[in-house]
């Protein structure tokens, strides 16, 4: 359906709340160019951290995802501690996520990429990645 349809219809209706004047909006900003552009970022910067990841073999240390949200698996809450810390030495800002939140032996580090992400950081930030589990060994 067409912004325009949903408007029309919105504003058709007697009581076209403000909740429905923000749904219209939302609508519009979602067909913009400008909301192509920036999905099209995204979809650059999350190919970018699957192919870096790939040549860096980090998919086994990956939760199996292809959108925004990636996860990087660790052993324990200890490890998951240890490696927010270890990437925030690095300015990187990403929290572990831990038991009880998940289950034992699920914990992670959550990364969520954005549009403004640029590919360096992907890079830097699986390389410190890489670099800490390659210190585990």
């Amino acid at each position: 359906m067409e912004p325009e349809t949903v408007k029309f219809l919105f504003l058709r209706s007697a009581q076209a709340s403000q909740a429905s004047m923000q749904q219209v909006r939302a609508i519009e900003l979602s067909c913009s160019e400008k909301a192509a552009i920036l999905r099209s970022k995204l979809s650059n910067g999350i190919s970018c951290f699957l192919k870096t990841a790939e040549e860096l073999n980090l998919r086994p240390n990956l939760l199996e995802s292809t959108s925004a949200i990636q996860g990087i698996k660790c052993k324990d809450n200890a490890q998951a501690i240890d490696l927010q810390n270890h990437l925030q030495q690095y300015k990187f800002a990403l929290a572990a996520i831990r038991y009880p939140t998940v289950a034992k032996g699920e914990e992670r580090i959550r990364v969520v990429l954005h549009a403004f992400n640029t590919e360096n950081e992907i890079k830097r930030l699986l390389e410190t990645i890489h670099s800490y589990f390659q210190s585990q060994v």
